[in-house]
């Protein structure tokens, strides 16, 4: 990739090796600001789900005598299950 003066140009060795230590130092950094990010996600599902699970305790000892939430409400298929990935079952 000679120019018309016969000089690479932008196009040495060198820019070029800087260029990709430059790319890589910008990949690093978004690959770790991801991690985090999921990782702030992953404990606030945490947190999402014990919540769901203390509301639904509550509900049921406040609705105990009438046959806790599904029995309120007439429901046949009552139970609340989730795994890890939030599927319910």
């Amino acid at each position: 990739m000679w120019a018309e003066d016969r000089s690479w140009g932008y196009r040495t060795p060198k820019y070029i090796l800087n260029r990709i230590i430059r790319l890589l130092a910008v990949i690093e950094i978004v690959i770790n600001k991801t991690g985090d990010a999921l990782g702030l996600i992953a404990k606030q599902n945490t947190k999402m789900r014990t919540a769901l699970y203390q509301n639904r305790l509550a509900l049921d000892y406040l609705l105990a005598q009438e046959g806790e939430v599904c029995g309120k409400f007439n429901f046949s298929n009552c139970c609340l299950k989730t795994d890890d990935k939030g599927v319910s079952s």
